[in-house]
């Protein structure tokens, strides 16, 4: 599942180059440590999913008003 949202991730960046958007060097770096995190995942643990693992807890941001002082945002 994480293969995904790192190929979803390349895509968004090829069609930033075509339409000459330059995205902040933090999100190549962002991008670089999910590829490196994916490739150990795969390694060490191949039948790990960890967007499906129950460990791990996955919630979105509230749509009006954006995260309140101390709210953790785990992605």
């Amino acid at each position: 599942m994480l293969s995904f949202h790192l190929s979803l991730g390349v895509q968004i960046v090829q069609v930033g180059d075509t339409h000459g958007i330059r995205f902040p060097r933090e999100f190549g770096l962002l991008l670089k440590q999910l590829l490196y995190f994916d490739r150990y995942t795969q390694l060490l643990a191949p039948s790990l999913s960890v967007l499906n693992d129950d460990r791990v807890k996955i919630r979105q941001a509230p749509t009006v008003g954006g995260p309140g002082i101390g709210d953790t945002i785990i992605i």
